[in-house]
């Protein structure tokens, strides 16, 4: 079945599988095969694919075809794995334990900028006694990556921190077709 999309040329940085997810390559008029849910989604590879430093077409509207790598529901919002493949776009939620310590900049190795902070919870006690449970959460918030910040507000030194935040993957479109890992699909690009 004939899709309509806008194609447009562009060099491959690494080597595209076809019918992958793309992204912006380091420079203008490079675009690389998609790595992860957290870069942002540009198009999908041609039925070619290329490899480094070759002529790539990529399709960055429309509805194009897409390699499925897991199971895929008609209508669901998609992503890109590791490989570039579809997958179902889910919020990952994570936690993080964090040494107690004056009011400032506090280490949550993982945490990206643009993650979304829950709560912050203050477990204050000696030894393994928990003593206080305090919602900490109003006074923090990602100043950096792999950093959240509570300057001026209140010290943790007597307990740890309970870092929990929220990492919503980049949507790249709507699943047309259900399938299954390794199905070709369509998806509609920019759709959200």
């Amino acid at each position: 079945m004939n899709h309509p999309t806008l194609t447009k040329n562009f060099i491959a940085e690494g080597a595209v599988a076809a019918r992958r997810f793309i992204v912006h390559g380091s420079a203008d008029g490079q675009v690389a095969q998609a790595s992860g849910v957290s870069g942002a989604i540009v198009g999908v590879s041609d039925e070619l694919g290329a490899a480094d430093t070759e002529r790539l077409d990529a399709h960055l509207a429309g509805v194009p075809e897409v390699e499925y790598g897991a199971t895929i529901t008609r209508g669901q919002r998609l992503t890109a794995d590791a490989d570039g493949k579809a997958i179902p776009a889910v919020e990952q939620t994570a936690q993080a334990v964090v040494a107690g310590g004056a009011a400032g900049d506090f280490t949550v190795t993982g945490l990206l900028t643009t993650d979304t902070l829950v709560s912050v919870q203050l477990f204050a006690g000696a030894g393994t006694d928990v003593t206080d449970i305090a919602n900490l959460t109003a006074e923090f918030s990602i100043t950096a990556a792999a950093t959240i910040s509570n300057t001026g507000g209140t010290a943790s030194t007597s307990g740890k921190l309970l870092v929990t935040y929220q990492r919503v993957p980049r949507i790249a479109g709507q699943a047309m077709v259900s399938g299954v890992a390794g199905d070709i699909g369509a998806v509609l690009l920019g759709a959200h």
